[in-house]
């Protein structure tokens, strides 16, 4: 297993030099960040528009952070900072996230990991896309329950989440 974990190591590296990541710019002696998501840990989601956002508060809206299906499970996509500066942050979001949303987010929200568990929920921290993302899980999906219910519990906890979450808008190029 090590010697496996050694050569897949060894082979990042060379394709890192041969410049096989070169859409990923982050420092290369940038650590990732640890395997578990503590509880005082900043965390960030995307904001597509403006109107996910409240004027009045600053705090996203829930519908940033309402999980979606994928690979048979709900799960919320998060960005974490540790140790990432704004323009690393903001390069990964156009990377990432750009890329694929119809429109490019115009801000993300920020709060503590502490602000998800206190709900019952966690963190997999699957590093797929880049080396900074996570998903919230443990959104309850059972299977004998109506699908509009299970949605309203999603938006009831997703709302409770969204209100530590503020707003900060994406720096301007």
């Amino acid at each position: 297993m090590g010697f496996s974990v050694s050569i897949r190591t060894t082979c990042i590296r060379l394709m890192r030099s041969l410049g096989f990541f070169r859409s990923c710019t982050l420092d290369q002696q940038q650590p990732p960040p640890p395997d578990v998501v503590a509880a005082d840990e900043v965390i960030s989601a995307y904001v597509r528009n403006k109107k996910q956002v409240y004027a009045e508060t600053g705090a996203v809206k829930h519908e940033v952070l309402m999980p979606r299906r994928f690979n048979g499970r709900l799960e919320t996509s998060i960005c974490r900072t540790v140790g990432l500066g704004s323009a690393q942050f903001w390069k990964l979001c156009e990377e990432h996230y750009d890329s694929k949303a119809p429109t490019p987010a115009v801000g993300h929200g920020v709060g503590v990991a502490s602000a998800v568990t206190v709900e019952g929920l966690s963190f997999d921290v699957d590093r797929d896309p880049h080396p900074w993302h996570a998903n919230i899980i443990g959104w309850p999906d059972p299977a004998d329950v109506p699908i509009d219910e299970r949605k309203h519990f999603s938006m009831s906890v997703a709302q409770k989440i969204a209100k530590k979450f503020k707003f900060q808008p994406r720096p301007q190029a």
